[in-house]
């Protein structure tokens, strides 16, 4: 048998145990933290933004993990469809 994966269930949304240690609750904070990891990617962020970084998801992650954290933290962003019917 193969070694289980831990997850942390959001919503419908389910982060594996490499995502970010903090995920932002409010939108605007969530929506913050995707534009900082998407900087992050690219570059090393200046101080303020690396420490803003660090308050919202509680790490400053390699580029990588950042890009990685990043299209998780998008998935969650994503309003839920409508069921019709």
């Amino acid at each position: 048998m193969r070694g289980r994966v831990s997850a942390t269930y959001i919503g419908a949304m389910v982060l594996r145990k490499d995502g970010p240690p903090i995920v932002p609750a409010a939108r605007e904070s969530l929506d913050r933290a995707i534009i900082l990891l998407g900087n992050r990617c690219q570059s090393d962020l200046k101080s303020a933004a690396r420490e803003e970084l660090k308050t919202l998801i509680g790490t400053y992650p390699n580029p990588a993990q950042a890009a990685i954290w990043k299209q998780m933290l998008s998935r969650l962003r994503k309003p839920e469809p409508l069921a019709l019917g």
